[in-house]
């Protein structure tokens, strides 16, 4: 045989430039004919960086994210990256997105995987990406983990990834589905809830859908979670097809997992999420995280334990369509009804996003939620219907109705959390800013769903009190895109100018905006660039955001290492932010302070231990549950412990520490707390921060409303057993000589009112105004609840309670006891004398600048 007349073979090269891929498209009716500016930039900006692990890319919800993705996939399978895996929240997604690269076949190939089996060959040979859901790749059993191990993954919604990955670290346990085990469960923890008085609470939260929530303390969960093992293990847990996944992750770490318990459920999950357990983010394989665009990234850090060393995010306006924004509060009613919606309906299609399904019962008689099984049938034939009404439950991400597919959506309520445990934090805690950033992506995302270009307009109806509130907080509304909250911002200049306060005028303005009405086209153009935040409230939220993303990082860093039972290196990262921390958010400092408890009990420091779970009672209020004595100490203590007052526990707590360095230690915090009283320099954030701890190290219940809520005074200040409270406000930024303008005193009104609302059976001591003395404006009128006085006052309060400290500790412990009760009940440290002290001025008794 001749073989040199035989062709020899040719290599087929596959370009690597995502660019370059998507130029091979074949020519199909539904293939896209070009790419979008910012679809171009984005892909060539990752080429270039390629190399590098974490690679993060923001585009517009709308702006083509998911033709990116899988250009991005297919350009590392030509690269020969092993095990390319694109993830996306749903089964729903998965197949949304396997439809969009069908558009390519040829040019994009890939592997569809729903359930336990691949749809074709190409991924297991290497000549394909698989294109999957969260779940499979993060369950405790995934056997693309175990058997094909990816070499690059594709974040796809990364923005609200965590939910996704929390997910396969949750065991929820239902009366519905595990009654025997959820019986057993509630037994072991029941002399728990007995111990701390809250029996009744417990039982009357597990029987009622109407209670809030209740977690175990960090100290009771130690002690039981060698039985609870047990107890799991012998229900077969290995062999449930609902609890085996979580459970693998979870079964040698429950005891360092949170508790909680609810109607009918409860739930065994870590309080943070621990990434660097998973070889996924521990080993040096290629992540590029895609998501919808993301004024801050806390969220990103807590789904997965990085800010991503390369951002990508370009600036354009795909996604940008028009809204009017109306909201319902304004009405007579204060909610639109079933009435409303018919009228709506009859001509116009209508998306109801609901938190629960609880909420979408309201509406029944014009619509119920589909089943998971019909969900994508049902949402098409809404697409293709004229008119109606379609229900979304509980769910922000992967529904898509770009123009006359919806052009009218309500948003009823606020979104809830996801889980128990985030219920938990949420409704029961009130961990307003640490929800703050998770609820700002959950809006954006649900307002994407019916305006997807920037040619696309549309009208959405804010329905319901918690809602409104939300985006009429200019801390929350911050955390929005630019355009979305001057739309927002908008919708509410509309109701102040047209006085919109029946349902027939919504209907008329819709159909205004619908028809394209001249007047709106051009009051809209004309009006939304003024529509923008002051600086003020975006260099705030700036400011507690990124205090929030190192607040995250820490979190995962920290429950990583207690994964590992290596409690120095957890202690020590959320140590080195937990004063920062404080400063953004007093609740998700106390939440710190909690599981550092939770960790100091795993390095048997006993007194450290209590320490913090003091601090955190203290922050977090009555909701949360911690041990008063800790392991380790008598029986005696224990009945010493809880007969003390806070104040006292406080006290006792810093100078009982056994060891110098310990004391040192404990004493050194306490400074760092309030160092900003002594701090002319330090900013007016540090010194409110400072005075709040200085509320906590004296007993009383201390916080930061301002900060939390956007209204209210700066640093509030109760005494819940003799129901009496001191208020300031802090003027330290006004330099020599100033003066107290109207606004100034307008504001201390609103705080005294707030006070009213909020708190109707308390008796206020004072609005105390901290700043220099100087005059007030003759236009300010304070009332005779406003005083004024100087920080240092409030420093040498701070100087006498460390002084105090300090002679206590030079007490022999057998005096120690007595002399801090003696200490404590002192009449300067109660509120009275605490508020006598401060109430220098009379702000009516300033000299009246003209």
């Amino acid at each position: 045989m001749d073989f040199s007349q035989l062709n020899r073979p040719t290599r087929n090269v596959k370009p690597l430039d995502p660019i370059a891929i998507f130029e091979r498209r074949p020519s199909l009716p539904n293939t896209p004919n070009d790419l979008w500016r910012g679809q171009t930039e984005a892909l060539s900006e990752w080429h270039k960086n390629r190399t590098q692990s974490d690679i993060f890319i923001a585009l517009n919800t709308g702006a083509g994210k998911t033709l990116v993705g899988l250009l991005l996939a297919q350009s590392l399978v030509n690269e020969g990256v092993e095990n390319v895996t694109y993830l996306c929240g749903t089964n729903d997604l998965v197949l949304q997105t396997y439809r969009e690269a069908e558009k390519f076949r040829g040019t994009i190939d890939c592997t569809l995987r729903t359930g336990g089996t691949f749809s074709n060959s190409l991924f297991e040979k290497g000549k394909g990406f698989c294109i999957t859901n969260y779940k499979s790749l993060f369950n405790g059993l995934s056997i693309l983990q175990r058997d094909h191990f990816p070499g690059a993954v594709i974040f796809d919604d990364a923005h609200v990834a965590e939910r996704m990955i929390r997910e396969s670290f949750t065991l929820k346990i239902t009366t519905a589905s595990h009654l025997d085990l959820f019986q057993e469960i509630k037994d072991l923890f029941k002399p728990h809830f007995k111990e701390v008085g809250k029996l009744a609470s417990f039982e009357d939260i597990i029987d009622s859908p109407y209670q809030s929530s209740i977690m175990a303390s960090p100290s009771a969960v130690r002690e039981r979670a060698e039985r609870l093992a047990t107890l799991l293990s012998d229900s077969d847990i290995r062999k449930d097809e609902d609890l085996k996944y979580a459970f693998n992750h979870l079964k040698d770490n429950l005891v360092h997992c949170a508790i909680v318990f609810d109607y009918g459920a409860v739930e065994i999950a870590p309080p943070f999420l621990p990434l660097f357990s998973l070889p996924i983010f521990s080993r040096n394989i290629r992540r590029i995280y895609l998501s919808a665009s993301l004024n801050y990234k806390s969220d990103i850090a807590r789904a997965f334990g990085r800010i991503p060393s390369h951002c990508i995010e370009p600036k354009n306006d795909a996604g940008n369509g028009e809204r009017l924004v109306l909201f319902a509060e304004e009405l007579e009613s204060k909610k639109v009804d079933i009435d409303f919606v018919k009228d709506l309906s009859t001509k116009h299609k209508v998306l109801i996003a609901v938190p629960s399904s609880y909420q979408a019962k309201i509406w029944q008689s014009v619509g119920t939620p589909p089943t998971l099984r019909e969900f994508s049938d049902k949402l098409q034939q809404f697409r293709d219907a004229p008119s109606g009404v379609f229900i979304l439950v509980s769910r922000v991400d992967g529904i898509d109705l770009p123009h006359e597919t919806c052009r009218i959506m309500i948003l009823d309520e606020l979104p809830k959390g996801a889980s128990l445990l985030e219920q938990f934090q949420w409704d029961v805690l009130d961990m307003k800013n640490f929800r703050a950033a998770k609820i700002s992506n959950q809006i954006i995302q649900l307002f994407g769903r019916i305006n997807r270009g920037r040619n696309d307009y549309g009208a959405f109806i804010i329905n319901g009190k918690a809602i409104s509130n939300w985006l009429g907080t200019d801390r929350k509304l911050a955390l929005l895109p630019e355009l979305l909250r001057k739309q927002i911002r908008l919708g509410a200049y509309l109701h102040k100018q047209q006085k919109l306060s029946n349902t027939s005028q919504f209907i008329e303005v819709i159909d205004a905006v619908l028809s394209r009405n001249s007047s709106w086209i051009d009051f809209y153009g004309e009006s939304i660039d003024e529509m923008d935040l002051d600086t003020e409230a975006t260099e705030r939220t700036k400011e507690i955001e990124e205090r929030m993303t190192q607040a995250a990082l820490a979190e995962v860093k920290f429950m990583s290492s207690v994964w590992e039972r290596d409690y120095v290196t957890a202690r020590q990262a959320i140590e080195t932010v937990i004063q920062e921390t404080a400063r953004a958010d007093t609740k998700l400092s106390g939440w710190h302070d909690l599981w550092l408890g939770m960790c100091l009990e795993g390095e048997e420091d006993y007194e450290a231990a209590q320490e913090e779970y003091s601090h955190a009672r203290q922050k977090l209020g009555n909701q949360i549950i911690v041990s008063k004595l800790v392991k380790g100490n008598s029986s005696k203590a224990e009945i010493e412990a809880y007969e003390m007052t806070d104040f006292e526990r406080q006290i006792d707590l810093i100078v009982s520490r056994s060891l110098p360095e310990k004391y040192q230690k404990t004493l050194q915090r306490l400074r760092t707390s309030v160092a900003g009283l002594d701090n002319v320099n330090a900013s007016v954030r540090q010194q409110e921060e400072s005075v709040r701890a200085l509320g906590e190290y004296l007993g009383f219940g201390s916080s930061r409303p301002d900060n939390s809520d956007d209204t209210g005074p700066d640093v509030f200040w109760i005494d819940e057993t003799s129901q009496k409270c001191l208020a300031f406000e802090l003027k330290t930024d006004k330099k020599l000589d100033p003066i107290y303008y109207k606004k100034d005193i307008e504001q201390g009104h609103d705080h005294l009112e707030w006070i009213r609302q909020n708190h109707p059976n308390c008796l206020c001591l004072g609005l105390i105004y901290v700043g220099n003395h100087g005059k007030r404006h003759k236009a300010g009128n304070p009332s005779s609840e406003m005083y004024l006085c100087d920080l240092a006052i409030l420093a040498s309060i701070k100087n006498q309670l460390i002084a105090g400290i300090e002679d206590l500790r030079s007490s022999t412990p057998t005096q120690r006891v007595t002399r801090v009760k003696e200490f404590c009940k002192e009449s300067q440290w109660k509120l009275e004398d605490v508020a006598s002290k401060t109430k220098v001025k009379l702000l009516q008794s300033l000299e009246i600048s003209i």
